[in-house]
């Protein structure tokens, strides 16, 4: 079952942070294994800004806005980061992967928010946003292991040694 819940996010820069506190108050809610997913943005030519403020960055920002902020810049990687973060009573383990995208020199697209328009992930200068409007791929990135795959990976391992250590 998958829920979306309102809970109380830490004013944090770190992503990791975040998500894992996300996850305890999940788990405190619900008194059941889970697993939350949240992500954040870094552009390493601006410090990573806005890392786990995206959300409010595009509330504020309009396409043409994050196009006058990377004017210039030689190095336009956007990088999306993704966690995962599975959490019982005895664990909590974090997974996370990288899709390094960079911005476009032009806003296109018309589903999604003001940086979905001017940011490609898929290494052929469609923005998210023009993706998504099309039907496509998100990301070229995504038939590669995601957060999830690590996850699966480790609860099999995990579900493995517990079985062989009953036996």
């Amino acid at each position: 079952m998958q829920e979306k819940l309102n809970f109380q996010e830490l004013q944090e820069i770190d992503g990791e942070i975040i998500a894992k506190h996300k996850a305890k108050q999940a788990y405190e809610q619900f008194k059941q294994p889970l697993f939350i997913n949240d992500t954040v943005w870094m552009i390493p030519a601006l410090n990573n800004f806005p890392g786990a403020f995206m959300k409010y960055t595009n509330d504020a920002f309009a396409p043409e806005d994050w196009l006058r902020l990377m004017h210039g810049i030689g190095d336009r990687r956007a990088i999306l980061r993704e966690f995962v973060v599975y959490k019982d009573e005895n664990y909590q383990k974090v997974f996370y992967r990288d899709v390094v995208g960079e911005f476009l020199n032009e806003s296109s697209g018309i589903n999604g928010e003001s940086s979905d328009k001017v940011i490609s992930l898929s290494g052929d200068n469609v923005s998210i946003a023009k993706s998504r409007d099309t039907g496509g791929s998100l990301t070229s990135s995504a038939r590669s292991k995601t957060s999830y795959d690590l996850l699966g990976e480790w609860l099999q391992t995990t579900e493995s040694s517990a079985t062989r250590n009953l036996a």
